[in-house]
């Protein structure tokens, strides 16, 4: 999806398999096998929109790094010391330091993402704007495109707010996409439960 004045990057942050998704009651290894099926999905289907080699996976977790490098991804050791953001931020750093002109983030834990989805983000994108996901309660952001590290990343409690006031603030237009595939990620028992049956609503238009 590169054009001569475009380079996009995707950066992906993932939890350790063991530790990731808490809340959905997973323990041992169905909550290891849980992540790592999440991140397979999510990484493949990168894959089938970007080069491999932009693909930049931000973690602590050693397995999570071996993914990145079976697939011919990059594996990034995630800061110290640091959050979320502090990942995101360094993940975009380093693809900006390998060419990327601008960047994809987006999380590991939507089981219904498809090329589709993420080709709708990079349509959207006019090379200065934003382009945010958000999550199916309008609440998170699940995805957001935009240059390299043009504005601070503020995931956390109604991301998706923080988000939009940080782009007023410096002027960024913004374009809001809306999928579902985009948006239902997987934070509690009930939606793990409704993605596992294949019962899950449609998501407000």
């Amino acid at each position: 999806m590169d054009t001569p004045e475009t380079s996009i990057w995707a950066a992906i942050p993932v939890k350790p398999f063991d530790v990731g998704k808490s809340r959905l009651g997973l323990v041992g290894d169905a909550r290891t096998l849980t992540n790592r099926a999440f991140l397979d999905h999510v990484l493949g289907v990168a894959g089938a929109v970007l080069p491999t080699d932009h693909i930049v996976i931000v973690s602590h977790d050693e397995a999570a790094l071996a993914v990145a490098h079976s697939a011919g991804a990059h594996g990034l050791r995630e800061p110290e010391g640091g959050g979320l953001n502090e990942a995101l931020t360094a993940a975009a750093a380093f693809a900006a330091g390998h060419g990327a002109t601008a960047v994809l983030s987006l999380f590991a834990d939507l089981p219904e993402l498809a090329p589709e989805d993420l080709r709708a983000m990079i349509a959207a994108f006019a090379g200065d704007n934003l382009v945010i996901a958000p999550d199916d309660k309008d609440s998170g952001s699940n995805a957001l495109l935009m240059r390299p590290n043009a504005l601070p990343y503020r995931h956390g409690p109604d991301s998706l707010s923080r988000h939009l006031d940080a782009a007023r603030m410096a002027h960024v237009a913004v374009s809001v996409i809306r999928r579902p595939g985009l948006m239902r990620d997987v934070d509690t028992p009930a939606q793990y439960s409704a993605v596992a049956s294949g019962s899950r609503p449609d998501c407000p238009s």
